[in-house]
């Protein structure tokens, strides 16, 4: 049997460390991993990798440096997680047509998954609450105001 000199000197694969307890890795960067508290660590080393006074972490990932909220990452790492936080007995969550990346409750309630944060309802003048989502052509920067109400009956009809 002949052995190449390239496979008797290759190094076997490196295999990823086991992450610490309450880490999850991050998608985006895989090198990464965060915590339910926004603590952000390299999974190589497990040192941490500190935010600036923005709470913004620079990650390296494929030879570039990324930009990244903290509560940002910890939003889409943890989602379920956090909706289960905000949830109170009785409430079920949906996802409204044409808005995937939000939440709305049986009680009424809307979630933005990617901040992880509930929205405040503004009053139009007629009395009814409601709140403005992104534009769900994704054509226009802009962000109409859709009624919770609305929101609630497309999700549970």
């Amino acid at each position: 049997m002949r052995v190449s000199y390239a496979s008797a000197t290759r190094k076997p694969p490196r295999t990823m460390p086991d992450l610490q307890e309450g880490f999850r890795a991050i998608e985006e960067a895989p090198h990464y991993a965060i915590n339910m508290q926004a603590r952000v660590i390299r999974i190589g080393t497990g040192r941490p990798v500190k935010p600036d006074a923005n709470k913004v972490v620079q990650l390296a990932v494929d030879g570039k440096v990324i930009k990244r909220r903290v509560t940002a990452l910890r939003a889409r790492t943890f989602a379920a997680e956090l909706l289960e936080t905000v949830t109170l007995d009785g409430e079920e969550w949906r996802t409204p047509a044409r808005f995937p990346d939000y939440r709305v409750s049986n009680l009424s309630r809307v979630y933005a998954v990617k901040k992880a944060i509930i929205l405040a309802p503004g009053i139009n003048s007629a009395g009814i609450p409601g709140v403005c989502l992104p534009d769900p052509t994704g054509l226009a920067d802009s962000f109409p105001w859709v009624s919770v109400r609305s929101l609630v009956a497309r999700a549970f009809s």
